[in-house]
C-alpha cells in the first residue's frame, strides 16, 4: 500500500519538536518561546490525524486487531524512547554521583524508575511529583498511549456523534484547566489536576484529529466556501509557528492558549493537510526525521553539553551555543531515525507483529 506524505505535518512535527528543544534549553538561546509548551498539543492533533490515516481503516476492516495495533503504537515509540532512557538515567547518575546539584536523584531512585521507565510505568517519587522524573518529557508519549488504547477500545461504536461529545467533554477540561491554571502548561505531574489536564489535552488533540482525518473534505469544503477562509498551507505553518513564540500575555495566557488548541491549530492544519512545496520539501522531511528522537533525546543530550561546556559560558555566548546544539541534535537525530530507529522498528513488526498476523491467518485457515 502507498501511503500519501503529507509534508506539511511533517514540517510541523519538525519544528514543533525543536520548539520544545529552545523552550527546555533557554540558557543555550538566552530566550525562550513562551507558549512553546502547545506543540504538544500540536503533536496530539497531528497524532489523531495520522493514526486515523494509517489505521482505521486496517481496524475496520478487520487487517489487524486492538492487541495488534496497540503494539504497532509500542514498537514506532519503544527503540528511541528506550535509547533516551538509557542515556537518562546515565546523565542522573552522573549527577548523583558528582552531586553538583541540588535537585538530585539518587541511585536506588533511578534504578526504581528506569525498570519503571522501561514498561512505560511512571514513578513519581517522594519530594518530585515528575510523573518521569529521568526525563520530564515522558508524560506525554505516556497519555498518547493511554488514549491510543482508547481509541483502539471505543473505535467500533466511534460513531461522529460520539466523537463530537468526546472532543466536546475535552474541551470544556481544555479550557477549565486553563482558566484554573492561568495556561495550558500542565500535565506532567501526579497530582490531581495535572492528571486531569494530561488527560483532557491528549483526549481532545487526538480524537479531534481523528475527526479530521473522516472529515477533511466537509470542514475544508465549509471553511474555503461557506467561511470564504483560504490559508495557503505556507502560511498556515507560518501561523501555527507564530503561535507557539507569541509573546507572554501575563493574565490573557488562558485565553490565548485555548482559542489556540481549540480554534487556530485545527483551522491551520487543516490548511497544511494538502499542502505541497518543491523548494521547501526536502527541509519538512528533515524536520519529520528528526522531529521524534528530538524530542526525547535532548533532555540527557542538552545536560551532557551544558555539563561539557561549562556553567556559564553557555548563558555568556547565548545564542551561538543554542545554534550549534540544535544543528547536531538534528543531525543525530535524523541518524538515529534512519539508522537505528527505522531497522529495529522493521526487525520487531516482521518477528512479532506479522508473525502474530500469520499466526492468526493459519490458525482461522485450519478451522475453515
Amino acid at each position: 500500500m502507498n501511503h500519501k506524505k503529507y509534508i506539511f505535518l511533517d514540517g510541523l512535527r519538525g519544528i514543533a519538536a525543536l520548539l520544545v528543544v529552545i523552550l527546555h534549553t533557554g540558557k543555550f538561546w538566552g530566550w525562550q518561546p513562551a507558549h512553546g509548551y502547545l506543540a504538544v498539543d500540536l503533536f496530539f492533533l497531528l497524532s489523531g490525524f495520522v493514526i486515523a490515516y494509517a489505521y482505521e481503516g486496517k481496524l475496520s476492516a478487520g487487517l489487524i486487531n486492538k492487541r495488534q495495533f496497540v503494539s504497532i503504537r509500542l514498537v514506532r515509540l519503544y527503540p528511541i524512547f528506550f535509547l533516551s532512557l538509557i542515556f537518562s538515567a546515565a546523565i542522573a547518575a552522573g549527577r548523583a554521583i558528582l552531586a553538583h546539584y541540588a535537585d538530585l536523584l539518587t541511585i536506588p531512585q533511578i534504578s526504581v524508575s528506569f525498570i519503571l521507565n522501561v514498561f512505560f510505568i511512571p514513578s513519581p517519587i517522594k519530594n518530585n511529583e515528575i510523573l518521569f522524573p529521568l526525563n520530564g518529557l515522558y508524560w506525554s508519549l505516556f497519555y498518547e498511549l493511554l488514549v491510543n488504547i482508547i481509541y483502539a477500545i471505543v473505535r467500533p461504536v466511534l460513531s461522529t456523534k460520539l466523537l463530537l461529545a468526546i472532543i466536546m467533554g475535552a474541551a470544556f477540561i481544555v479550557f477549565g484547566v486553563a482558566t484554573v491554571h492561568g495556561d495550558m502548561n500542565i500535565g506532567f505531574n501526579n497530582d490531581f489536576a495535572s492528571v486531569v489536564a494530561a488527560f483532557g489535552r491528549s483526549i481532545f488533540g487526538i480524537f479531534l484529529g481523528v475527526l479530521m482525518f473522516r472529515k477533511k473534505s466537509f470542514f475544508l469544503d465549509y471553511i474555503n466556501n461557506v467561511l470564504h477562509v483560504t490559508i495557503k498551507p505556507a502560511f498556515a505553518f507560518l501561523g501555527i509557528v507564530a503561535i507557539m513564540i507569541m509573546p507572554d500575555f501575563s493574565s490573557l495566557n488562558a485565553l490565548s492558549d485555548v482559542l489556540a488548541v481549540i480554534f487556530f491549530f485545527p483551522l491551520l492544519v487543516l490548511h497544511c493537510i494538502e499542502g505541497t512545496t518543491k523548494r521547501w520539501g526536502r527541509a519538512m522531511l528533515i524536520l519529520g526525521a528528526a522531529s521524534y528522537p528530538a524530542y526525547v533525546l535532548q533532555a540527557p543530550f542538552a545536560a551532557l553539553a551544558y555539563f561539557g561546556i561549562g556553567k556559564g559560558v553557555v548563558e555568556k555566548h547565548a545564542p551561538f551555543y543554542g545554534m550549534v546544539f540544535l544543528f547536531f541534535l538534528i543531525i543525530a537525530s535524523v541518524a538515529l531515525e534512519k539508522k537505528f530507529d527505522i531497522p529495529l522498528r522493521q526487525w520487531f513488526s516482521a518477528r512479532y507483529i506479522k508473525k502474530s498476523n500469520n499466526s492468526k491467518r493459519t490458525d482461522e485457515q485450519s478451522s475453515s
